[in-house]
């Protein structure tokens, strides 16, 4: 039973963040600007180039046009909406050209990169197109985007990010539901939430499991329960292959009837062992989901703490952003802190655990 990856991938749902350390001075606090790199233009310009040497270059590049802003880089696929004098790609392009060639020699214009402040919204755009009517006559891509122009413009907003991107935000930037009612005709005074200026603060998801110690124990416990059922069902998988081997050996002396009759017992005997499995399986999928849920419990009380320590009011998955001052990357505390908080936590599986031979 090969059942690793899927339930590692539910252990790594949860999300997890933490506040330590003194009280920063002022400074600390204050909210970097913007610039912006689509790294999938990049990619594209130079396919000739291995994907995995190409990042590597890009790096100390995109760190050196980061710092010479003062600003943080994040990837265009983590926007829906930023103004285009914040994208940096050209300028990247312009010094890689030194170095590649390029797949196509498209101009790259004139260096004209601008900062833009930190004052976003957040949209699932998905979500607030979902529920809404659709006649052929009416496009709904075009009424969204002019509905983003007006939130940027109305709440003075410079990005528009994508939910996806975020891994925690406060409600007062997500503007998904007032798109929704706009769409839909309902509450059409409302008015977007006002843009203001913003510290984004970065997490790394893949290391608060594989660092922390409770998702080290979630992991070693999902282990020794997957090897644990695999052993329990050895003996009736082993017996079902001896079944099958037994019913096709006696295939050509046994009558159609006869035969029949093997084979659905055989077939009625798999049902019953996959079924089993499958009960055993969800046994600790549904073990993993419960911890979960109490790690997030405890884990509302020092997101709060968080947010208001660092001055911050949302926290991107670091994948989607591609440079930032190391102060801005709270992973390291994330992991201290929930070590300090809940350093284990038992899966408990049930009875359905001792359902096996």
């Amino acid at each position: 039973m090969n059942a690793n990856t899927r339930l590692f991938a539910i252990a790594a749902i949860f999300l997890v963040t933490a506040a330590a350390g003194p009280r920063p001075s002022e400074d600390y606090f204050a909210a970097p600007p913007v610039l912006v790199l689509d790294r999938d233009a990049i990619f594209a310009r130079y396919a000739g180039a291995e994907k995995a040497q190409l990042t590597r270059e890009l790096e100390p590049l995109v760190n050196a046009e980061a710092r010479r802003y003062g600003a943080i880089v994040l990837a265009k696929s983590a926007l829906l909406r930023f103004p285009a004098s914040a994208e940096m790609t050209a300028d990247i392009e312009r010094a890689l050209d030194k170095t590649h060639t390029p797949r196509n020699s498209s101009p790259l214009g004139d260096p004209a990169v601008n900062t833009v402040a930190s004052r976003p919204l957040v949209l699932d755009r998905a979500a607030a197109i979902k529920f809404v009517p659709q006649t052929k006559s009416q496009n709904i891509d075009a009424k969204v985007d002019a509905l983003l122009d007006g939130a940027m413009s109305k709440g003075g907003a410079t990005l528009i990010l994508n939910r996806s991107a975020v891994v925690v935000g406060e409600p007062i930037f997500d503007i998904t539901e007032d798109v929704y009612d706009r769409l839909t005709g309902r509450n059409t005074k409302i008015a977007f939430p006002q843009g203001a200026p913003v510290r984004i603060l970065e997490i790394d998801r893949d290391a608060l499991l594989a660092d922390s110690k409770v998702g080290k124990s979630i992991g070693v416990q999902v282990n020794y329960l997957v090897n644990q059922a695999e052993a329990d069902f050895l003996p009736r998988k082993m017996d079902l292959n001896k079944q099958a081997d037994e019913v096709k050996a006696k295939a050509s002396s046994l009558s159609p009837q006869e035969y029949q009759a093997e084979a659905d017992a055989y077939n009625a005997a798999l049902k019953s062992f996959q079924s089993d499995v499958e009960l055993r399986q969800k046994a600790i999928e549904d073990a993993v989901l419960r911890a979960r849920r109490q790690i997030e419990t405890e884990l509302s009380a020092i997101l709060d703490r968080l947010m208001q320590r660092h001055g911050a009011q949302l926290i991107l998955a670091n994948d989607t952003i591609l440079y930032a001052p190391a102060n801005l990357d709270i992973t390291g505390e994330t992991v201290g802190e929930l070590d300090r908080i809940m350093p284990d936590i038992k899966l408990d599986v049930g009875t359905a655990n001792s359902k096996g031979p």
